[in-house]
C-alpha cells in the first residue's frame, strides 16, 4: 500500500477546508483517524484466509469503524458547507 494513500485524504480535505473557511475543523482529524483505524483493522483481518473468532471480530470492528467513518464524513461535509456559507454571507456574497 503506498504511503500517500494513508495521508493524502486528510491533507487534501484539511487544505480544502482551510482555504475556503480560514481553518480546518477538528472533525476532519476525527474522520481521518476513524478511517485510518478502520483501514488497518480491515487489512489485518483480510490478511489471513482462515475464519477464526479473532479474525471475525476484527473484521466486524472494521465494519463498525467504516460506518462511523461514513457518519463523520457526512458531518465534515456539512460543517465545511456551513462554514463556507457563513464566510460568504460575512462578505456579502452569499444568498440564502
Amino acid at each position: 500500500m503506498p504511503i500517500g494513500n494513508l495521508f493524502l485524504p486528510y491533507r487534501q480535505l484539511r487544505d480544502s477546508a482551510s482555504a475556503s473557511t480560514g481553518g480546518a475543523p477538528r472533525l476532519i482529524l476525527a474522520w481521518w483517524g476513524a478511517w485510518l483505524i478502520s483501514a488497518v483493522l480491515m487489512a489485518n483481518s483480510f490478511r489471513t484466509q482462515n475464519s477464526d473468532l479473532r479474525t471475525d471480530q476484527m473484521r466486524a470492528l472494521s465494519y463498525v469503524g467504516l460506518a462511523v467513518t461514513g457518519m463523520l464524513a457526512v458531518a465534515v461535509v456539512q460543517s465545511c458547507t456551513r462554514r463556507q456559507r457563513e464566510a460568504l454571507q460575512a462578505r456579502g456574497l452569499g444568498g440564502s
